[in-house]
């Protein structure tokens, strides 16, 4: 495959109620034009990806850094009602349906150059 032609996915997880992982996306895109940044709700569109990159608004960090799946894996699931991003995750590398994950995790109050700066760091080493 032609490297030039190929976009990057990133998958950037919000809702409407929750759009900052989106805005950031959307203050940042132009700096990466390598990149394809998917706003989606739905935690199973990764599923088949193989190696994933995702971006998403995480309780408790205070700047962007890059999370691994164990960080993500760590939350305990309780009911179905708290069926979320870590749950699929695991459930998707359990049934092989993909094999590398890096997470994009921002804080609630993030800057667009904060997670700017940690992105270029990230699609610097994987492009």
């Amino acid at each position: 495959m032609n490297k030039k032609s190929y976009k990057r996915k990133v998958f950037v997880f919000g809702s409407h109620n929750d759009p900052q992982a989106w805005n950031i996306a959307d203050k940042i895109k132009k700096d990466f034009p390598a990149v394809d940044f998917v706003k989606t709700e739905d935690p199973f569109v990764i599923r088949e990806e193989k190696d994933v990159v995702l971006m998403d608004v995480v309780n408790g960090l205070d700047k962007p850094q890059l999370l691994s799946e164990n960080d993500i894996k760590s939350r305990r699931l309780s009911t179905l009602h708290d069926m979320d991003l870590g749950f699929v995750i695991s459930l998707l590398k359990t049934m092989k349906e993909i094999r590398n994950i890096k997470i994009i995790g921002i804080p609630f109050d993030a800057k667009a150059d904060e997670v700017k700066k940690l992105c270029l760091k990230l699609f610097d080493n994987s492009l």
